[in-house]
């Protein structure tokens, strides 16, 4: 059942099989008593959806897996520094999982201690605890580490705005967003001076989570790391998002930027983008307005 599992996990069962997980032989996730830790991870999102208004507030959509496969076949195509992997707002592990699935897509081929390295890589943080529990079972399960290895993964409830961790690093990052703006009276004055002290490019104004949490993807990858965005659409073009373009541009060029098709987050309809960000070297033109990309 465990390997079954692995499977669903990294997206290796065509859309129809997870679906109806008894075809062919594959065996339900429900002949398991702890459950698979994917559907536990569908059913932590779907359960946000009990409280709409603190759904909205916390902005959380977490990432489709063939989105979060996508981004990590384009952050870690080679030549990609062996740098950790840090997901700042992790989630359930989604973005972490495609960067399993990118860079050792059979673990059952692949020696222990190699496992092992890749788990002490992949940095995850997140304020809810629920989540980060779920992610440590799905990455554990997808390096296919017996139990005793769950701890070897470098995850923590946290908040990933002020949380220590390793740079320079390679960035996946699908941070809060969705009708996550908040002006400076809905915070405390003290949350306010301390964003503004250590985020001062995403901060001025009434301004928006995702966007600090962009700041904070340029800090981790500092000018070694890639840097991977989820973002709503509108980052591309809003002059509230123009002092990060231009921070970006300082020490990174950007690779790729596509549009992904509506509804592909589930439960929102706001219209998204994906960004790749490698660092700048001396053949790499001009920045240029991302607007243009699209």
């Amino acid at each position: 059942m465990l390997v079954n599992c692995r499977l669903e996990i990294m997206g290796e069962f065509p859309p129809q099989h997870r679906a109806h997980p008894d075809t062919r032989g594959v065996s339900s996730p429900k002949d398991s008593p702890e459950g698979c830790p994917h559907e536990r991870a569908r059913a932590h999102e779907d359960a946000l959806l009990h409280d709409p208004r603190a759904r909205r507030a916390a902005g959380r959509f977490y990432t489709p897996p063939p989105i979060a496969r996508h981004l990590a076949n384009l952050l870690l195509a080679p030549p990609a520094p062996d740098l950790p992997l840090v997901d700042p707002a992790c989630g359930a592990g989604d973005l972490l999982l495609g960067a399993v699935h990118h860079l050792l897509p059979d673990p059952t081929s692949a020696p222990l201690d190699a496992r092992r390295k890749l788990a002490g890589r992949l940095h995850g943080i997140d304020t809810d605890r629920d989540a980060i529990a779920i992610a440590r079972e799905r990455l554990r399960l997808a390096l296919d580490l017996p139990p005793a290895d769950a701890d070897l993964l470098p995850l923590r409830v946290a908040d990933g705005l002020s949380e220590t961790l390793p740079q320079p690093a390679h960035v996946l990052l699908n941070p809060p967003f969705g009708n996550a703006i908040r002006s400076e009276t809905a915070r405390s004055a003290r949350t306010t001076a301390a964003l503004r002290e250590r985020f001062p490019v995403s901060t001025t104004g009434a301004f928006d989570r995702a966007w600090v949490f962009v700041e904070r993807a340029h800090q981790l990858a500092d000018n070694r790391g890639r840097i991977a965005l989820l973002l709503p659409r509108a980052f591309a073009a809003s002059p509230s998002a123009a002092a990060l373009h231009d921070l970006l541009g300082r020490t990174h060029h950007l690779l790729s930027l596509e549009p992904l098709p509506p509804g592909s987050f589930r439960h929102t309809d706001v219209a998204t983008l994906l960004a790749i960000l490698t660092p700048r070297q001396p053949r790499h033109p001009a920045p240029e307005p991302w607007a243009r990309h699209l």
